[in-house]
């Protein structure tokens, strides 16, 4: 995993550590907390998860094709991302 963050900026790094202890400001977080009406992205109709934030939000598609590089065959495992 330090492989990850390493390859990482620091805000980069930064906001996966928001992500892993859960201090974000994605809607499903926002929704929890009843900051937020939805926990819908702004995407489209999924929610806006870690999972979905990482891998799969097209808002966020240069940033994941760095991070797809360097965890390679564990692309899509949201543990391992997370440092677990």
């Amino acid at each position: 995993m330090t492989k990850v963050y390493n390859s990482l900026i620091q805000e980069e790094a930064g906001i996966l550590s928001q992500l892993r202890t859960d201090h974000t400001l994605l809607n499903s977080k926002l929704a929890r907390i009843r900051a937020k009406e939805s926990a819908n992205c702004t995407c489209g109709t999924v929610i806006e998860s870690a999972q979905h934030f990482l891998f799969h939000c097209p808002k966020w598609r240069n940033e994941q094709n760095k991070l797809r590089e360097t965890m390679a065959g564990r692309w899509g495992d949201l543990a391992y991302a997370l440092g677990g």
